[in-house]
């Protein structure tokens, strides 16, 4: 199994240990062979942080060549694989994430979302298209760390 992540970069709770504590527990369950994730501050490196301490192999995806901080370094090189999906050096646009968000949910099964629930934003985009993929989506509410499976229902239309 393939484990693909998005969720927010800034969280609305100071409760972070205890999103750890809910992608830890979520990742020995599902037992992914693969933890993949796109380099973003918060949530995306929390959960690099999370499948390296328990020895499963990270793809590590950056939207293009210039982005991160010298505070990731450590994700992206302990990182199995890493792969860039555009080439520049500098700010692309916004079309840069969700190409990588695809680039992402295309080789996963399964996706795990740290969303807050609202129905804006890269994190929703990135859970319509998982949605409209056919993948398995697992929410966790950063607010609460409850978990539960997001449904295609959940999108009162998916455009195509």
């Amino acid at each position: 199994m393939r484990v693909a992540f998005t969720g927010h970069r800034k969280f609305q709770t100071n409760d972070v240990q205890g999103i750890k504590n809910s992608i830890e527990s979520l990742l020995r369950r599902l037992e992914p062979n693969l933890a993949i994730q796109g380099m973003a501050q918060g949530g995306d490196l929390l959960f690099a942080e999370v499948a390296l301490s328990l020895g499963i192999p990270l793809l590590s995806v950056r939207p293009w060549a210039g982005h991160g901080k010298a505070s990731d370094k450590h994700i992206w090189d302990a990182s199995t694989e890493q792969h860039v999906v555009n080439d520049a050096l500098s700010y692309p646009g916004p079309r840069a994430f969700h190409a990588r968000n695809h680039y992402m949910i295309d080789r996963a099964s399964t996706v795990l979302a740290l969303w807050d629930g609202r129905k804006q934003g890269g994190t929703w985009a990135a859970i319509k298209y998982a949605l409209k993929s056919r993948k398995l989506v697992i929410r966790i509410n950063p607010m609460t760390q409850e978990e539960s499976l997001v449904m295609p229902s959940i999108c009162a239309t998916i455009e195509t």
